[in-house]
């Protein structure tokens, strides 16, 4: 509660005793300024209020409306807590609400960077304005190094920080943005924006303007072995593969049959690489001659569910009906496979013969 002190006016028509103790109340109130963690009772404009409800604690006055409280300063600290003109100290960043503080001798160390300290840096040399430069930096003599350097634009830059950022080479911190693209035969940096998914394909007709062409001597062929050349991958893409292999021995068994077989489909997806577009089959068919009656099997090769097969067979022809004969042989014919290394059969079995077959191998592909 404040200081007790005698209601204002005192009375007219009062005893001495009770005057001399308003009195003396109301003036040590005065005198003390109403110190106190609440307010006087009564308000006057202009009176003033020790307030030590706060830390610190603030000598106030009240606003010739006598509508509020106006802060003068700090109680226990000189000059209110407020720098003097002498100078001194800052506790708090100053917000110079957009307006330049100016007319500062050069300093160095600690001391805040000038215009004229700063005009050296500032010249860029970009778009012929190598005069260009900031201006209207606002300036304070002493700002605390380590966490008081800038944090955002419209901070102020201390000397020395200005200084240790502005020495030649180093490395950025972060990226440099160009707003527009280069003039065409200037000495300009390129965007990543102005070459990204613009060189879909390239037509050289050897002209010098565009460069030197691509030289086989500089090719890089690697995983590739001799022999290699550059194929189609089936997915826009290229790779390096053999233009042609062969296989002289009898690879996987693909299929055997002593009877007719329906048109069967054939994935040799597992044995050829994705470049190959022919399969080399190595056939071997058995046929039987006896009393007159030929059996054999033949086969009929296509791409997969074409409708031009290609036959092969092996026939025992005699012309002497009581002979029996058992005949094998060992062909190798080339059969295209579709783009997903896959080719079809079907067998024809003729005649009554129990030894007819047919049977085939993998021996190759180019």
């Amino acid at each position: 509660m404040p200081l007790p002190f005698a209601t204002f006016p005192i009375p007219a028509a009062q005893l001495v005793s009770a005057f001399r103790g308003d009195y003396n109340n109301m003036l040590t109130a005065v005198l003390s300024c109403f110190t106190g963690p609440d307010a006087p009772p009564q308000l006057f404009a202009g009176m003033l209020w020790v307030d030590t409800a706060v830390t610190p604690k603030l000598l106030k006055q009240r606003n010739t409306a006598n509508t509020a409280w106006i802060v003068r300063g700090q109680v226990d600290i000189d000059y209110g807590g407020l720098l003097p003109l002498l100078g001194g100290t800052m506790t708090g960043p100053i917000d110079m609400g957009g307006f330049a503080i100016t007319n500062l001798a050069q300093g160095s160390g600690n001391s805040a960077a000038r215009v004229a300290d700063l005009a050296s840096y500032a010249k860029l040399g970009l778009g012929g304005d190598a005069a260009a430069a900031f201006a209207k930096v606002p300036n304070v003599s002493q700002i605390p190094s380590g966490t008081h350097d800038p944090t955002v634009d419209d901070d102020l830059a201390r000397k020395a920080y200005v200084d240790a950022k502005a020495v030649a080479g180093g490395t950025f911190s972060g990226a440099i943005t160009l707003p527009n693209p280069p003039t065409p035969g200037s000495a300009q940096a390129i965007r990543a924006v102005d070459v990204e998914n613009k060189i879909s394909a390239h037509t050289h007709d050897g002209s010098a303007s565009q460069g030197v062409k691509i030289q086989n001597t500089s090719l890089a062929s690697s995983p590739a072995t001799a022999g290699d050349s550059l194929r189609a991958d089936g997915s826009s893409g290229v790779l390096w593969a053999r233009g042609k292999i062969l296989n002289d021995f009898a690879g996987p068994l693909l299929f055997s049959h002593t009877t007719t077989v329906a048109l069967t489909e054939v994935d040799l997806a597992p044995y050829l690489p994705v470049t190959s577009r022919l399969a080399i089959l190595q056939i071997e068919f058995t046929s039987q001659h006896s009393s007159g009656n030929e059996t054999f099997v033949q086969v009929a090769l296509r791409r997969r569910l074409s409708s031009f097969p290609q036959v092969y067979r092996d026939r025992v022809l005699s012309a002497t009906s009581s002979i029996s004969v058992v005949h094998s042989a060992i062909v190798q014919v080339i059969v295209e496979v579709d783009p997903n290394l896959r080719f079809s059969y079907e067998t024809t079995k003729s005649g009554g013969g129990s030894s007819a077959a047919i049977s085939c191998w993998l021996a190759g592909y180019i």
